[in-house]
């Protein structure tokens, strides 16, 4: 499987939120990182992934589909739940994570 960022700007009502939502919450792992900002892990190629997502979507929304090659990643402002999830996601066994506290 494949690990995916998606970036997402909505401009239209709050109901197609919600359904797009339900959407990247369906992937096998998912993590919502910040909002409109998800890193997903999927079988689907990027251009399948595309077309899911923007069944959902009206003119003027905006989406931005990323493969991630484990390039590494640093970010702050998420340290919630999700915050093991996502270095579990983005971080391969063999990677040599830091606490904050290093």
């Amino acid at each position: 499987m494949v690990i995916y960022a998606i970036n997402y700007t909505l401009r239209s009502p709050k109901e197609n939120h919600q359904s797009l939502v339900v959407m990247l919450r369906s992937f096998p792992l998912f993590c919502h990182v910040q909002n409109g900002f998800w890193i997903v892990q999927s079988p689907l190629d990027k251009d399948a992934i595309f077309q899911k997502l923007t069944a959902v979507l009206v003119p003027g929304d905006e989406l931005f589909i990323m493969v991630y090659t484990n390039g590494g990643a640093t970010w702050t402002g998420n340290q919630n739940e999700s915050l093991t999830r996502l270095q579990d996601m983005l971080f391969d066994p063999q990677h040599e994570r830091h606490s904050d506290n290093d």
